[in-house]
């Protein structure tokens, strides 16, 4: 089956042929996730961004919890970094995400763990003084 979808994905894209959007691209992802082939649902993301197409959130967070999933924790990081670098707003999901993978494999200090925290009106951080 994935032999069939990457011949289809290698002929998309040329002069005069259907440019995948960003739905086709999240079919490819999905299912090379699906089928634990990381590295290649990775790279099709990253050719998602290369192509122009702006990710949604949901995509973004979709990506982040599979590679958390797969104990690949920097690359996570990185396109969470990504996404605020493209100034996408993180949603509640994507905090989670981030937050709890980090914790989970033991790669959160204090410091990047407030750093991180979305500010909540009224709640002072502890470390707060004022």
């Amino acid at each position: 089956m994935m032999g069939e979808a990457e011949k289809i994905s290698a002929e998309m894209g040329g002069e005069n042929k259907a440019k995948p959007d960003e739905f086709t691209y999240v079919l490819f992802i999905d299912a090379w996730f699906a089928h634990n082939r990381i590295d290649d649902a990775y790279s099709y993301f990253m050719k998602m961004v290369e192509s122009g197409l702006r990710p949604s959130v949901g995509v973004y967070n979709k990506v982040v919890n599979e590679l958390l999933k797969a104990v690949q924790v920097d690359r996570a990081k990185e396109l969470y970094n990504q996404m605020l670098e493209k100034e996408l707003k993180p949603d509640g999901t994507s905090y989670n995400l981030i937050f709890m993978g980090l914790c989970e494999h033991g790669k959160m200090d204090d410091r990047q763990l407030r750093l991180m925290h979305p500010p909540v009106d009224g709640v002072k951080d502890q470390g707060d003084q004022g």
